[in-house]
């Protein structure tokens, strides 16, 4: 990773760490770059996914996360057998932001649960309504995949909302 020096009276640690953040650059590119010069974009992408990190917290607590089901039809006749839960923030003054804007900030688990509990929930409502519901395909990602109590945590969850697990299906994310 390389710093251009161009405002001499920054200090040293943050030449370094502009660097650095070069040096991730070219160790994550896929064009297996030698070398990569820092760009300010960089520096902002930084900044903008930790003002994201800052925000995750609260957009829990307040629910701005939203669950969309995707239906998922039988061929033969189109008829709807089951959906995938997909989420997407709400995020109050970005607006709708996707989830390959904020997966890869560590909360990838934390996001998870919340889409299980939230999907399970639904679903419980339904069940005490008397009304049917179908399989839901929930999405797990790699992290949680190596998580040995992952199965425990979604056993839990489906009881806690009185949802027969057969009722869901586990989907493995396109990263994993």
């Amino acid at each position: 990773g390389a710093y251009q020096i161009e405002y001499p009276n920054i200090s040293i640690t943050l030449m370094k760490d502009k660097a650095r953040v070069a040096m991730e650059r070219a160790k994550n590119s896929s064009f297996n770059h030698n070398y990569v010069w820092f760009s300010e974009s960089m520096w902002e992408t930084i900044v903008e996914e930790q003002k994201l990190n800052i925000d995750f917290d609260i957009a829990i607590m307040e629910k701005q996360f939203e669950i969309y089901y995707q239906p998922i039809c039988r061929v033969e006749d189109g008829k709807i057998i089951g959906a995938e839960a997909l989420v997407r923030w709400n995020h109050p003054q970005r607006g709708m932001l996707s989830p390959d804007r904020f997966e890869q900030n560590g909360f990838i688990s934390v996001l998870d649960r919340y889409v299980w509990n939230e999907v399970c929930s639904a679903m419980g409502e339904r069940i005490s309504r008397g009304e049917n519901i179908f399989p839901i395909s929930i999405n797990m990602s790699k992290a949680e995949f190596y998580d040995e109590h992952i199965l425990d945590d979604l056993h839990q969850i489906t009881q806690k909302h009185h949802v027969p697990p057969e009722f869901i299906r586990v989907e493995l994310t396109e990263s994993a």
